[in-house]
């Protein structure tokens, strides 16, 4: 016979027992799990910016399945031009995970699984909305890289799925930096360094006001992040939503980093140094590097200048349309491969005209930095205005020292 002080001991132990027996709301048992799989950026152009993915394992069915809303045509002969004019269809693409990380392991940075604590209920409700999505019929999407790709699409279901909690934490908090900024820092590799500089001029001030932290989860680090620090209401006690995390393959990656400006200074004083080189140089030899420089910045400015007006007049993207660079980089800069040439071959009149050109561009370019820094231009362009400035500065120099001497 127990006595009473034995009681009570014996019947919590008795509670606990049918406590554990008893379903409890949440529970998902030897249920599917859910897992968002996070891949980290690469360093090919299309892994750069990294991939995010739901996951579904179902150890009672025996299936693992992984569905991803990044998948394209990577055959298709028109890729590119459908990509500029908005036609480029996206996918809902449902694989096995074995085969999703033996085809995406090389390409990215790390594959990194995060398990998900779901009722059963929601679990229910997103395998038929992943399974929908994925159908023949419902597969293709209209992609936008800042507002629906392959981490927007996940991150608007999940939403959806808490009942709009991560919405109510990130969509009114500022995230301290632009999509510019973003762009910027997640391209800021060397073997970018070219694309980086064409997309940073091409994007307009659309993406140069404050973002939020929920539309700097176009990017799947940032969606991982807030995923990490959300809790789960549907649950008792208001759980941690992520659980355990596992990284199957590569590196974890932190937050993608902004530039320094370190490189950017360099080159503008190579670019200054580089134009005014004809003027420390014999005649002849002066006025041919002085040409060639007239060529090759009409060229390049020119062409430039003519692939910002074609995606304005073809793309459907408002990001494209009307920037501002166009008052750096522009068709007329063509005028300066004739000029070049003149210069080259000794003509004084198009010495005059390309001198009178490029200090007009010193002009320009003085304005534009002003009135970027004073925010009269909302685009951030003033780098290319100083980059600019440098050039067509060293070049006037260089043409003005070419000025026939009077005797």
């Amino acid at each position: 016979m127990f006595c009473p002080s034995n009681r009570l001991p014996l019947a919590a132990m008795a509670l606990g027992l049918l406590l554990a027996l008893v379903p409890v709301p949440g529970w998902t048992g030897e249920g599917p799990k859910v897992y968002i799989v996070t891949m980290h950026p690469g360093d090919a152009l299309f892994t750069g910016f990294g991939h995010i993915a739901f996951r579904i394992e179902d150890s009672s069915q025996g299936t693992d399945d992984v569905f991803d809303y990044g998948t394209y045509d990577a055959e298709d002969p028109l890729l590119g031009w459908k990509f500029l004019v908005g036609s480029l269809p996206y996918y809902c693409q449902h694989t096995s995970f074995d085969d999703m990380v033996a085809w995406y392991k090389n390409d990215f940075g790390g594959i990194e699984l995060r398990e998900l604590s779901l009722t059963p209920d929601q679990v229910a409700k997103l395998q038929a909305r992943v399974s929908n999505d994925c159908l023949p019929e419902n597969a293709a999407y209209a992609y936008h890289h800042f507002h629906n790709n392959c981490a927007t699409k996940i991150r608007d279901i999940l939403d959806d799925l808490l009942g709009g909690t991560l919405a109510a934490a990130t969509k009114q908090a500022p995230a301290g930096r632009t999509l510019r900024n973003l762009i910027d820092a997640s391209m800021a590799r060397w073997q970018f360094a070219i694309t980086r500089w064409a997309v940073f001029g091409l994007l307009n001030w659309e993406i140069d006001a404050p973002a939020t932290r929920w539309e700097q989860m176009f990017l799947p680090f940032y969606l991982s992040e807030e995923l990490d620090g959300l809790s789960q209401p549907a649950l008792p006690g208001n759980p941690p939503l992520v659980g355990e995390r596992t990284l199957v393959v590569g590196a974890q990656h932190g937050p993608p980093s902004l530039p320094t400006s370190t490189f950017g200074a360099l080159f503008a004083l190579v670019l200054l140094l580089l134009a005014l080189a004809p003027a420390l140089l014999p005649e002849r030899a002066a006025r041919r590097l002085c040409g060639a420089l007239l060529v090759g910045t009409g060229t390049i400015g020119g062409f430039y200048g003519m692939v910002l007006l074609f995606s304005w007049a073809v793309s459907p993207y408002p990001e494209t349309a009307a920037t501002m660079t166009l008052l750096i980089l522009h068709p007329l800069h063509w005028f300066l491969v004739p000029a070049g040439i003149g210069v080259w071959r000794g003509r004084e009149r198009w010495r005059r005209g390309a001198f009178r050109y490029v200090l007009a561009g010193v002009a320009l370019s003085v304005l534009v930095i002003v009135a970027n820094l004073s925010g009269l231009v909302p685009q951030h362009i003033w780098h290319y205005g100083v980059g600019s400035c440098c050039l067509t500065s060293g070049i006037a120099v260089s043409l003005w020292r070419q000025r026939p001497r009077l005797s």
